[in-house]
């Protein structure tokens, strides 16, 4: 499989990430991110100007979850990266932790 460079992470392209990245080109998506970053313009972790919108509870490409407003954090790029970082050191220590 190939690999992709997304904010300096490596990690393979699967069938599964380019049909949710597929979702994030949707013109419906690109409404909703533009009228959440209008109301809620600061990250809501430390305050900064928010430019990403995170979702709360992950979609797995699930449309309505994907779409649905309360599901969804403006984040500065800081707190999103950090937050997606620690998301996964905690996937790492549940998957260790499984096999001991």
């Amino acid at each position: 499989s190939s690999l992709r460079v997304i904010n300096e992470w490596r990690y393979p392209r699967t069938e599964i990430a380019a049909e949710n990245e597929k979702l994030y080109r949707t013109a419906a998506w690109k409404r909703i991110r533009k009228l959440q970053l209008f109301e809620h313009p600061f990250c809501a972790l430390c305050g900064d100007r928010a430019t990403v919108v995170h979702h709360v509870e992950p979609h797995n490409g699930n449309w309505i979850l994907f779409t649905q407003r309360d599901n969804l954090q403006s984040l500065c790029n800081s707190c999103h990266s950090r937050l997606h970082s620690t998301e996964s050191e905690e996937k790492e220590l549940v998957n260790e932790s499984y096999y001991e």
